[in-house]
C-alpha cells in the first residue's frame, strides 16, 4: 500500500508539474511561442500594442512578469536595445532566445541606416554582418524556422513535454508554409506598383514575396534619411512617373505623403506589424501577414493596377 502511495504522489506531481513560465517581447513573437506550447500554457506578453519596441520603459507590472519568467523569446537587442540590460537586472537566471541570433535563418538583412534609407531595402538570403534589419519575423519561412528553436529550448527546461513541443511546432511551421504559398499569387499582382514605406520595416515580408521598396521616409532603426537621401528618392519617383503606395504604420499621420512632393499623391495603405489590434494568441501571426496582403492588394487596386 504505501508503494502505491508513493506512486500516486509521484504521478500528481507530474500530472500537476506547471510548465516553463515564458515572457515573449511583441505580439507577433508571442503568436510564435503560443503556437508551440498549445494547450501547455500560455506565454506572457511584454509590450502591448501602445508600446514602440525600440524605446520603452518598463512598468512595474512588465517588470514583474520578467522577473518570474524562466524563458525569455525575443526578436535581440537589435529590435529591443533596452531588454537585453533589463533581462541581466530582472531574470538573471532565465534563459534567452533572441531568434535574431538563431544561425542559419532563410532570410537576414543588413539594416539601412542615415542617408541609406532613402535608397530601398535590398536583401541578402545568406548571412548578412552587421547591425540586422530587426523585423525578421515578417518573413514566414523565417518564422517556420524559428518555430522549433522555441520548442527546443521550451523541451530543455521542460523535458517531460519535449515531444508535444516539437509535434507543435512541426504542425505550426507546416502551417506557415502552407501560408507562404497562399501569399505568393496574391502578392504577385504588386510587382507592377511602386512602393514607399514611412519606415523601412517591411523587408523581410516584401523580399519573401519577390518585391521591393523604392524608398523609406525612416530607415529599420526609425532615422530619418538626410537631405541628399530624401532628394534622390524624390527624384527617382518622378521619373518613373508612376503613382505611389505610401506604406505607413497605425497612427502615422497622412501629412507623411507631403514629404514625397509628388503630383497626384501617394495612395496611402496603412500595415500593422506588430498586430496592435489584434488578440494575442496563436492566430494572430498569420493573421499579421494576411492584413498586410490586404492592404498592399487594397492600395494596389486604389491605383488602378
Amino acid at each position: 500500500m504505501r508503494a502505491l502511495s508513493l506512486i500516486l504522489v509521484v504521478l500528481a506531481g507530474q500530472a500537476w508539474a506547471e510548465p516553463p513560465r515564458v515572457v515573449a517581447d511583441i505580439a507577433p513573437v508571442q503568436s510564435l511561442v503560443a503556437m508551440v506550447m498549445g494547450e501547455l500554457g500560455q506565454p506572457d506578453l511584454l509590450l502591448d500594442g501602445t508600446a514602440d519596441p525600440h524605446d520603452f520603459h518598463l512598468r512595474p507590472s512588465q517588470a514583474r512578469a520578467l522577473s518570474r519568467a524562466d524563458l525569455l523569446v525575443w526578436m535581440g537587442p537589435d529590435l529591443t536595445p533596452w531588454l537585453d540590460r533589463a533581462l541581466g537586472n530582472l531574470a538573471p537566471g532565465a534563459v534567452s532566445l533572441p531568434l535574431l541570433d538563431v544561425p542559419d535563418a532563410p532570410m537576414r538583412i543588413e539594416a539601412h541606416e542615415g542617408e541609406d534609407a532613402g535608397t530601398g531595402s535590398d536583401h541578402d538570403e545568406n548571412h548578412a554582418h552587421g547591425a540586422l534589419d530587426p523585423h525578421a519575423w515578417l518573413d514566414p519561412q523565417n518564422a517556420a524556422f524559428y518555430l522549433s528553436h522555441i520548442a527546443e529550448a521550451l523541451a530543455g527546461l521542460d523535458p517531460d513535454n519535449a515531444n508535444a513541443y516539437r509535434r507543435n511546432a512541426g504542425d505550426a511551421a507546416q502551417r506557415l508554409r502552407a501560408l507562404t504559398t497562399d501569399l505568393a499569387p496574391v502578392l504577385d499582382r504588386i510587382r507592377s506598383v511602386t512602393l514607399v514605406a514611412g519606415h523601412d520595416e517591411l523587408g523581410y515580408f516584401l523580399g519573401r514575396f519577390g518585391l521591393h521598396l523604392t524608398g523609406a521616409l525612416s530607415d529599420a532603426a526609425g532615422n530619418a534619411p538626410g537631405v541628399a537621401g530624401l532628394r534622390d528618392l524624390r527624384s527617382r519617383l518622378t521619373a518613373e512617373a508612376r503613382r505611389v503606395c505610401l506604406l505607413l504604420e497605425p497612427g502615422a499621420p497622412d501629412s507623411m505623403a507631403e514629404i514625397l512632393e509628388l503630383t497626384p499623391p501617394p495612395v496611402i495603405a496603412r500595415i500593422d506589424i506588430l498586430g496592435r489590434d489584434l488578440p494575442p494568441g496563436p492566430e494572430l501571426y498569420e493573421t499579421v501577414l494576411r492584413d498586410a496582403a490586404a492592404a498592399l492588394t487594397g492600395c494596389a487596386d486604389a491605383l488602378g493596377q
